[in-house]
Protein backbone atom coordinates (compact mmCIF):
# COMPACT_ATOMS: atom_id res chain seq x y z
CA UNK A 1 0.00 0.00 0.00
CA UNK A 2 1.06 3.30 -0.37
CA UNK A 3 3.09 4.37 2.46
CA UNK A 4 3.08 8.70 1.89
CA UNK A 5 0.64 10.23 0.74
CA UNK A 6 2.25 13.94 0.13
CA UNK A 7 2.22 14.32 3.60
CA UNK A 8 3.64 18.21 2.79
CA UNK A 9 0.93 19.42 1.48
CA UNK A 10 -1.38 18.43 4.70
CA UNK A 11 -3.39 21.87 6.31
CA UNK A 12 -3.41 20.49 9.96
CA UNK A 13 -1.05 18.17 12.08
CA UNK A 14 -4.18 15.53 12.09
CA UNK A 15 -4.15 15.52 8.69
CA UNK A 16 -0.21 15.25 8.41
CA UNK A 17 -0.32 11.70 10.41
CA UNK A 18 -3.31 10.65 8.37
CA UNK A 19 -0.79 10.85 5.07
CA UNK A 20 2.60 10.21 7.03
CA UNK A 21 4.11 6.73 7.22
CA UNK A 22 0.76 5.36 6.96
CA UNK A 23 1.38 1.81 7.96
CA UNK A 24 3.33 2.90 11.41
CA UNK A 25 0.22 5.39 12.12
CA UNK A 26 -2.73 2.33 11.39
CA UNK A 27 -0.25 -0.32 13.88
CA UNK A 28 -0.29 2.34 16.54
CA UNK A 29 -4.51 3.09 15.80
CA UNK A 30 -5.15 -0.63 15.48
CA UNK A 31 -3.32 -2.31 18.00
CA UNK A 32 -2.74 0.93 20.99
CA UNK A 33 -5.27 3.53 20.36
CA UNK A 34 -8.50 2.02 19.87
CA UNK A 35 -7.57 -0.73 22.36
CA UNK A 36 -7.78 2.08 24.87
CA UNK A 37 -10.60 3.65 24.30
CA UNK A 38 -10.14 4.90 20.97
CA UNK A 39 -12.93 7.78 20.41
CA UNK A 40 -15.25 6.24 23.06
CA UNK A 41 -13.33 7.21 26.19
CA UNK A 42 -10.15 9.11 27.51
CA UNK A 43 -9.43 10.67 24.25
CA UNK A 44 -6.84 13.08 24.67
CA UNK A 45 -5.00 10.86 27.11
CA UNK A 46 -4.87 8.06 24.16
CA UNK A 47 -3.94 10.45 21.77
CA UNK A 48 -1.03 11.16 24.06
CA UNK A 49 -0.06 8.00 25.11
CA UNK A 50 0.06 6.72 20.87
CA UNK A 51 2.33 9.51 20.04
CA UNK A 52 4.46 8.97 23.29
CA UNK A 53 4.95 5.54 21.42
CA UNK A 54 5.57 6.74 18.75
CA UNK A 55 8.53 8.61 19.57
CA UNK A 56 9.91 5.69 21.68
CA UNK A 57 9.50 3.44 17.88
CA UNK A 58 11.80 5.74 16.67
CA UNK A 59 14.82 5.12 18.80
CA UNK A 60 16.35 4.96 22.17
CA UNK A 61 16.39 9.06 22.98
CA UNK A 62 14.98 11.81 24.53
CA UNK A 63 14.97 13.49 21.52
CA UNK A 64 12.64 11.12 19.40
CA UNK A 65 10.51 11.20 22.50
CA UNK A 66 9.97 15.06 22.63
CA UNK A 67 9.53 14.50 18.50
CA UNK A 68 6.67 12.02 19.50
CA UNK A 69 4.85 14.74 22.56
CA UNK A 70 5.39 17.66 20.31
CA UNK A 71 3.35 16.05 17.60
CA UNK A 72 0.70 14.74 20.22
CA UNK A 73 0.49 18.38 21.72
CA UNK A 74 -0.60 19.70 18.18
CA UNK A 75 -2.56 16.94 17.54
CA UNK A 76 -4.98 17.46 20.82
CA UNK A 77 -4.54 20.70 20.62
CA UNK A 78 -6.65 20.68 17.12
CA UNK A 79 -9.09 17.90 18.21
CA UNK A 80 -9.89 20.53 21.27
CA UNK A 81 -10.38 23.44 18.48
CA UNK A 82 -12.33 20.90 16.14
CA UNK A 83 -14.75 20.25 19.15
CA UNK A 84 -15.04 23.72 20.65
CA UNK A 85 -15.98 24.52 16.35
CA UNK A 86 -18.61 22.04 16.64
CA UNK A 87 -20.74 23.60 19.10
CA UNK A 88 -20.69 27.14 17.67
CA UNK A 89 -22.45 27.97 13.87
CA UNK A 90 -20.87 27.43 11.06
CA UNK A 91 -20.09 30.28 9.14
CA UNK A 92 -19.51 30.80 5.28
CA UNK A 93 -16.26 32.12 4.62
CA UNK A 94 -15.63 34.07 1.71
CA UNK A 95 -13.55 32.78 -1.48
CA UNK A 96 -10.38 35.03 -0.31
CA UNK A 97 -10.98 34.44 3.37
CA UNK A 98 -11.15 30.38 2.47
CA UNK A 99 -7.72 30.97 0.80
CA UNK A 100 -5.88 32.74 3.34
CA UNK A 101 -7.43 30.38 5.81
CA UNK A 102 -5.65 27.30 3.37
CA UNK A 103 -2.31 29.16 3.26
CA UNK A 104 -2.40 30.35 6.99
CA UNK A 105 -2.91 26.57 7.55
CA UNK A 106 -0.44 25.17 5.76
CA UNK A 107 2.11 27.26 6.30
CA UNK A 108 1.45 26.20 10.49
CA UNK A 109 1.45 22.91 9.79
CA UNK A 110 4.69 22.94 7.73
CA UNK A 111 6.39 24.84 10.99
CA UNK A 112 5.24 22.32 13.41
CA UNK A 113 6.64 19.43 11.40
CA UNK A 114 9.88 21.24 10.76
CA UNK A 115 10.58 22.18 14.01
CA UNK A 116 10.05 18.90 14.83
CA UNK A 117 12.16 17.79 12.57
CA UNK A 118 14.95 19.53 14.18
CA UNK A 119 14.76 17.57 17.47
CA UNK A 120 14.20 14.06 15.40
CA UNK A 121 18.05 14.62 13.95
CA UNK A 122 19.47 16.57 16.63
CA UNK A 123 22.31 15.02 18.95
CA UNK A 124 20.61 15.80 22.39
CA UNK A 125 17.89 18.22 23.69
CA UNK A 126 19.99 21.06 24.24
CA UNK A 127 21.30 20.51 20.34
CA UNK A 128 17.68 20.63 18.98
CA UNK A 129 16.91 24.11 21.50
CA UNK A 130 19.84 25.87 20.19
CA UNK A 131 19.25 24.53 16.24
CA UNK A 132 15.61 25.98 16.78
CA UNK A 133 16.78 29.33 18.41
CA UNK A 134 19.24 29.74 15.77
CA UNK A 135 16.24 29.32 13.40
CA UNK A 136 14.99 31.99 14.46
CA UNK A 137 17.92 34.28 14.45
CA UNK A 138 18.22 34.14 18.50
CA UNK A 139 21.17 31.94 19.23
CA UNK A 140 24.53 32.53 17.37
CA UNK A 141 26.89 30.35 19.41
CA UNK A 142 28.77 28.63 16.30
CA UNK A 143 29.29 31.63 14.69
CA UNK A 144 27.69 34.43 12.02
CA UNK A 145 27.51 32.01 9.01
CA UNK A 146 25.67 28.93 11.03
CA UNK A 147 22.88 30.78 10.67
CA UNK A 148 23.32 32.35 7.58
CA UNK A 149 20.91 30.14 4.56
CA UNK A 150 23.15 31.05 1.76
CA UNK A 151 26.27 29.88 3.63
CA UNK A 152 24.95 26.48 2.61
CA UNK A 153 22.83 26.75 -0.53
CA UNK A 154 25.50 25.65 -3.09
CA UNK A 155 24.20 24.78 -6.36
CA UNK A 156 24.26 20.89 -5.35
CA UNK A 157 21.58 21.80 -2.24
CA UNK A 158 19.78 24.19 -4.24
CA UNK A 159 18.85 21.54 -6.87
CA UNK A 160 18.02 19.25 -4.63
CA UNK A 161 15.94 21.45 -2.56
CA UNK A 162 13.64 22.39 -5.57
CA UNK A 163 13.40 18.83 -6.96
CA UNK A 164 12.34 17.88 -3.22
CA UNK A 165 9.72 21.01 -2.77
CA UNK A 166 8.33 19.81 -6.23
CA UNK A 167 7.94 16.13 -5.75
CA UNK A 168 6.17 16.63 -1.97
CA UNK A 169 3.75 18.00 -4.23
CA UNK A 170 1.20 15.46 -6.87
CA UNK A 171 2.27 18.03 -9.38
CA UNK A 172 4.90 15.22 -10.93
CA UNK A 173 2.04 13.06 -10.95
CA UNK A 174 -0.05 14.48 -12.72
CA UNK A 175 2.17 16.02 -15.23
CA UNK A 176 3.41 12.05 -15.84
CA UNK A 177 -0.42 10.89 -16.10
CA UNK A 178 -0.97 14.25 -19.08
CA UNK A 179 1.82 13.06 -21.00
CA UNK A 180 0.63 9.23 -20.43
CA UNK A 181 -2.61 10.37 -22.17
CA UNK A 182 -0.67 11.27 -25.21
CA UNK A 183 2.39 8.72 -25.22
CA UNK A 184 2.42 4.81 -25.24
CA UNK A 185 2.21 3.09 -21.25
CA UNK A 186 5.28 1.58 -22.37
CA UNK A 187 7.14 4.99 -23.30
CA UNK A 188 5.75 6.49 -20.25
CA UNK A 189 6.82 3.46 -17.94
CA UNK A 190 10.26 3.83 -19.30
CA UNK A 191 10.56 7.81 -19.29
CA UNK A 192 9.60 7.25 -15.37
CA UNK A 193 12.08 4.20 -14.63
CA UNK A 194 15.01 6.19 -16.62
CA UNK A 195 13.89 9.58 -14.24
CA UNK A 196 13.75 7.26 -10.96
CA UNK A 197 17.42 5.89 -11.99
CA UNK A 198 19.01 9.25 -12.33
CA UNK A 199 17.71 10.36 -9.13
CA UNK A 200 19.21 6.94 -7.23
CA UNK A 201 22.72 7.51 -8.88
CA UNK A 202 22.82 11.50 -8.07
CA UNK A 203 21.92 10.59 -4.46
CA UNK A 204 24.22 7.62 -4.51
CA UNK A 205 27.03 10.04 -6.26
CA UNK A 206 25.99 12.48 -3.21
CA UNK A 207 26.01 10.42 -0.28
CA UNK A 208 29.95 8.45 -1.58
CA UNK A 209 31.11 12.40 -1.49
CA UNK A 210 30.11 13.23 1.97
CA UNK A 211 31.89 11.89 4.96
CA UNK A 212 30.60 8.90 7.01
CA UNK A 213 27.23 9.40 8.76
CA UNK A 214 25.51 6.75 10.99
CA UNK A 215 22.31 5.12 10.58
CA UNK A 216 19.32 7.25 11.54
CA UNK A 217 17.83 4.45 14.10
CA UNK A 218 21.29 3.50 14.90
CA UNK A 219 20.31 3.61 18.56
CA UNK A 220 16.95 1.87 18.19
Amino acid sequence: LENFNYPYISKSITEFWRRWHISLSSFFRDYVYIPLGGNRKHVYLNVAIVFCLTGIWHGAAYTFIAWGIWHGFFNIMERVVRERAKKRPARQLSRSAAVCKDVFSHLYTLLVVIIGWVFFRASGMTHGLHYVLSMFGLHNAAGAAAIQPLYYLDKWTLCALVWAVLISTPIPRKALSLVGQKLPSAVTAVCRDIGLLFALLLCVLQVASNTYSAFIYFQF
